[in-house]
Protein backbone atom coordinates (compact mmCIF):
# COMPACT_ATOMS: atom_id res chain seq x y z
CA UNK A 1 0.00 0.00 0.00
CA UNK A 2 1.25 3.49 -0.82
CA UNK A 3 0.18 6.69 0.97
CA UNK A 4 1.26 10.24 0.18
CA UNK A 5 1.39 13.02 2.80
CA UNK A 6 1.68 16.73 2.11
CA UNK A 7 3.63 18.40 4.92
CA UNK A 8 4.72 21.46 2.98
CA UNK A 9 2.53 22.66 0.14
CA UNK A 10 5.56 22.45 -2.16
CA UNK A 11 6.78 19.01 -0.99
CA UNK A 12 5.34 15.61 -0.21
CA UNK A 13 6.29 12.49 1.71
CA UNK A 14 5.50 9.07 0.25
CA UNK A 15 4.95 6.16 2.62
CA UNK A 16 4.68 2.61 1.30
CA UNK A 17 4.44 -0.62 3.20
CA UNK A 18 4.06 -4.35 2.65
CA UNK A 19 3.08 -6.85 5.28
CA UNK A 20 4.52 -10.21 4.33
CA UNK A 21 4.51 -13.58 6.03
CA UNK A 22 8.05 -13.04 7.34
CA UNK A 23 8.47 -9.27 7.59
CA UNK A 24 7.02 -5.79 7.50
CA UNK A 25 8.69 -3.59 4.88
CA UNK A 26 8.30 0.19 5.07
CA UNK A 27 9.64 2.76 2.64
CA UNK A 28 9.49 6.49 3.35
CA UNK A 29 10.62 8.94 0.67
CA UNK A 30 10.69 12.70 0.99
CA UNK A 31 11.18 15.43 -1.57
CA UNK A 32 14.16 17.68 -1.65
CA UNK A 33 16.53 18.38 1.15
CA UNK A 34 20.20 17.57 1.18
CA UNK A 35 22.17 14.78 2.74
CA UNK A 36 24.86 16.30 4.90
CA UNK A 37 28.30 14.71 4.74
CA UNK A 38 28.20 13.96 8.48
CA UNK A 39 25.08 11.79 8.02
CA UNK A 40 27.09 8.83 6.64
CA UNK A 41 29.37 8.49 9.70
CA UNK A 42 26.30 9.06 11.90
CA UNK A 43 24.58 6.07 10.26
CA UNK A 44 27.71 3.93 10.46
CA UNK A 45 27.95 4.72 14.17
CA UNK A 46 24.40 3.36 14.61
CA UNK A 47 25.46 0.09 13.04
CA UNK A 48 28.37 -0.24 15.49
CA UNK A 49 26.64 0.28 18.85
CA UNK A 50 23.63 -1.00 20.76
CA UNK A 51 21.46 2.07 20.38
CA UNK A 52 18.53 0.60 22.30
CA UNK A 53 20.52 1.45 25.44
CA UNK A 54 21.52 4.97 24.39
CA UNK A 55 20.13 6.98 21.49
CA UNK A 56 22.60 9.02 19.47
CA UNK A 57 21.51 12.61 18.97
CA UNK A 58 22.43 13.82 15.47
CA UNK A 59 23.12 17.37 16.61
CA UNK A 60 25.36 16.28 19.48
CA UNK A 61 27.15 13.86 17.13
CA UNK A 62 27.67 16.44 14.37
CA UNK A 63 28.25 19.51 16.53
CA UNK A 64 25.65 21.39 14.48
CA UNK A 65 23.08 23.76 15.94
CA UNK A 66 19.78 22.03 16.68
CA UNK A 67 16.70 23.57 15.06
CA UNK A 68 13.67 23.96 17.33
CA UNK A 69 11.57 21.69 15.11
CA UNK A 70 13.80 18.60 15.29
CA UNK A 71 15.12 16.75 18.34
CA UNK A 72 17.75 14.75 16.41
CA UNK A 73 16.76 11.25 17.59
CA UNK A 74 14.50 9.98 14.76
CA UNK A 75 17.24 8.01 13.04
CA UNK A 76 18.24 6.44 16.35
CA UNK A 77 14.67 5.25 16.94
CA UNK A 78 14.55 3.72 13.47
CA UNK A 79 17.83 1.85 13.97
CA UNK A 80 16.84 0.72 17.48
CA UNK A 81 13.53 -0.87 16.51
CA UNK A 82 13.95 -2.06 12.92
CA UNK A 83 15.99 -5.11 11.91
CA UNK A 84 17.29 -3.61 8.67
CA UNK A 85 17.62 0.02 7.56
CA UNK A 86 18.90 1.13 4.17
CA UNK A 87 19.05 4.54 2.52
CA UNK A 88 18.64 5.25 -1.18
CA UNK A 89 18.33 8.18 -3.46
CA UNK A 90 14.74 7.89 -4.63
CA UNK A 91 12.96 9.50 -7.54
CA UNK A 92 12.19 12.64 -5.54
CA UNK A 93 14.66 12.64 -2.65
CA UNK A 94 15.99 10.43 0.11
CA UNK A 95 14.25 7.07 0.56
CA UNK A 96 14.55 4.99 3.72
CA UNK A 97 13.73 1.26 3.51
CA UNK A 98 13.06 -0.33 6.90
CA UNK A 99 12.43 -4.01 7.60
CA UNK A 100 11.01 -5.53 10.77
CA UNK A 101 11.24 -9.32 10.74
CA UNK A 102 8.60 -11.46 12.38
CA UNK A 103 9.79 -13.72 15.16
Amino acid sequence: MKIQFIVDSNKSITFAYRIGSRSLDIIVEDEGGIIKSVFTPFILRHREVDIKNKFINFYEFSGEDKPQTNNGTGTSFIHAYMDEVNYYLGDNGLAVHMVKKKN
